[in-house]
């Protein structure tokens, strides 16, 4: 992939799908990974979202959406 415009909106769309429910980091990984993204990038999207409070990264690995998510 490689731009974080199209990354960002491939993560969003995965986030979506979570509800208010927490879910484990796998849950975002795995598809990320599949669809050619490093780790690091994958990384630095959650960050950013983090530091954006769109979602919370949480202990044992875990990721909760507390905003909603537009496209």
């Amino acid at each position: 992939m490689g731009c974080f415009e199209e990354s960002k909106a491939e993560l969003t769309e995965i986030l979506r799908g979570f509800g208010e429910e927490a879910k484990g980091l796998y849950s975002v990984g795995a598809p990320m990974l599949a669809k050619g993204l490093s780790e690091d990038e994958i990384v630095n999207l959650l960050i950013s979202l983090g530091r954006k409070k769109i979602i919370e990264l949480l202990p044992d690995n875990r990721v909760r959406v507390l905003a909603e998510l537009s496209g």
